[in-house]
């Protein structure tokens, strides 16, 4: 059986089942990006193992009754171990993971006027860091050197028809007429994906994205 996933414990499915929803608690949450171990649970039984790991996030089959596995696209997976003993029989276990963004303790606050290129923006909650990366998604950068948990400033972002599109607020994407749950209700603007990313010497510490919409009207 799997024992544990980034040293949770597992709830995985009984050899030979493959209905998850005979389980009785739900995936191990997984941060993406992050590396865990994935352990199978000793039976105490005299013999030889041998243990492969498949996870159908990405092909390769990963072998040892401990291993190391990345999770570095979000999503619901299933991580299957497959025990073989010395007279070749199997057995296989299944547990789901869910892989997602890890939860920002920065907040980033934007405030935008219509055909107007200056931006609001303000950062607040910051953990510990001593510089500030932003990446404005217009193709311009600034490295701020600050350990403030809150900064504030104001940024001119490049109004050009390559940012421009008729902006859907439903699906915050270029309007799709075949996917609109409320039609009517987009507008053109200049969208633009910034990046904030904080560091505390060479260390990563955070990042955090934000898409600033400058409406034309």
């Amino acid at each position: 059986d799997i024992a544990s996933i980034g040293g949770i414990s597992a709830d995985s499915l009984p050899p030979g089942e493959v209905d998850w929803s005979t389980a009785t608690s739900g995936p191990i949450v997984i941060d993406l990006d992050s590396t865990v171990d994935l352990v199978a649970a000793s039976a105490g039984v005299a013999g030889t193992f041998k243990y492969r790991w498949n996870v159908n996030d990405e092909p390769g089959t990963l072998i040892g009754s401990t291993v190391e596995k990345s999770f570095n696209s979000p999503g619901l997976w299933t991580v299957l171990l497959t025990v073989i003993d010395e007279e070749g029989r199997l057995s296989q276990n299944l547990q789901k993971v869910n892989v997602v963004l890890p939860s920002a303790g920065t907040q980033v606050s934007v405030t935008t006027t219509a055909a107007n290129p200056t931006v609001h923006l303000l950062l607040s909650s910051l953990p510990a860091h001593d510089q500030i990366k932003f990446y404005f998604g217009d193709g311009t950068r600034l490295y701020v050197d600050s350990d403030a948990e809150n900064y504030a400033f104001n940024r001119d972002y490049r109004l050009r028809d390559t940012y421009f599109k008729l902006f859907d607020p439903d699906t915050g994407q270029r309007h799709d007429p075949l996917n609109d749950p409320t039609p009517g209700n987009e507008y053109e603007a200049w969208v633009y994906k910034t990046s904030v990313r904080l560091y505390q010497g060479l260390t990563w510490v955070e990042t955090v994205n934000v898409q600033v919409v400058i409406p034309v009207l």
